[in-house]
């Protein structure tokens, strides 16, 4: 079993972890958050274990995590709308090209 101290330590690195990644994310880079669901669900389910009384003294933490997290989902939300609006800026100027390409051979054509 995972003692008290021990939990808040690995609350503590989960927390700052989920704090680095929103950085990195914020800088435009791409992150792998595939190890960060598993880690915090091993953390809740190790607490949710807890006697009431240990699990109380909990709650400001996981409060604080949850927050930490929100505001991760803001940055990729962010991200991932600037992303979006980039592609379909591409995809208009792409679109733009190819109907004036297309109207310049159809002009050429004419014109033998």
């Amino acid at each position: 079993m995972t003692g008290i101290a021990e939990l808040n330590a690995e609350l503590e690195q989960a927390s700052g972890v989920i704090n680095a990644f929103r950085d990195h994310a914020a800088q435009g880079n791409g992150l792998d958050l595939s190890d960060l669901d598993a880690k915090i669900k091993a953390l809740c389910e190790t607490i949710v274990e807890l006697p009431p009384s240990e699990r109380q003294a909990f709650k400001a933490k996981l409060i604080s995590l949850t927050d930490d997290l929100d505001r991760l989902v803001e940055t990729l939300t962010k991200q991932h709308r600037e992303i979006a609006e980039d592609i379909q800026s591409v995809t208009s100027r792409q679109r733009a090209a190819s109907v004036y390409g297309s109207a310049g051979t159809t002009t050429s054509a004419r014109k033998k």
